[in-house]
């Protein structure tokens, strides 16, 4: 108990929620915090303090602490499940071709969470499949290391790639290029649910 407590003093999960550990410290601190109850509930703590001092402050909260911590949790559930691995989306690809994950009840969304959650399905060198679950959408951002694709499961979304807007629902595939701004919004009623993958470039 009092390593614990000495591990939530040490000042690790106010880095984590702020962003400024590296990738191998992030992993650390989820893997930990899966395991230890007490760490899950500081973080939260934590993050729930940050955002309501940046509201004070009115300045802008890191607003994925919480969402990446939620994903550690999924991705420590995943370890558990036997799936092959999925195929690599294409223009062809169909929401069928991702039965054995949509089927799997244990790749859910929880009741609650902030505006994305996702459960990762496949990780190697070259690529990353996951299950997202999308509330709101995603802010504009730029990828220059991996292609990102879509394939939209549940839902509708816009996806906004320079200044050309793609409408996307259920069974519809889309590919981001490297080097150009896009942005998500979803436009259902309800959460859009998506299959996702990086692969590099």
């Amino acid at each position: 108990m009092r390593k614990i407590e000495d591990y939530i003093n040490s000042g690790i999960l106010e880095q984590y929620v702020t962003g400024d550990l590296g990738m191998d410290e992030m992993i650390g601190v989820e893997k930990y915090a899966v395991a230890h109850p007490e760490v899950r509930k500081a973080l939260d703590e934590l993050q729930n303090s940050l955002e309501l001092m940046a509201f004070r402050l009115k300045q802008p909260a890191p607003s994925n602490g919480k969402e990446r911590f939620m994903a550690a949790i999924a991705r420590d559930q995943r370890e558990n499940l036997n799936s092959p691995e999925p195929r690599i989306l294409n223009p062809n690809s169909k929401i069928e071709d991702f039965a054995p994950w949509l089927n799997n009840q244990e790749i859910k969304a929880p009741e609650e969470y902030d505006n994305i959650f996702y459960v990762p399905i496949a990780e190697n060198e070259d690529s990353m499949s996951a299950v997202v679950w999308m509330k709101e959408g995603s802010p504009a951002e730029v990828h220059e290391s991996y292609v990102e694709k879509f394939l939209i499961i549940e839902g509708s979304c816009d996806i906004t790639i320079g200044d050309k807007v793609h409408s996307l629902f259920p069974g519809s595939y889309l590919s981001i290029p490297l080097f150009v701004t896009h942005s998500v919004k979803v436009t259902s009623p309800y959460s859009c649910k998506i299959i996702l993958q990086r692969v590099s470039a």
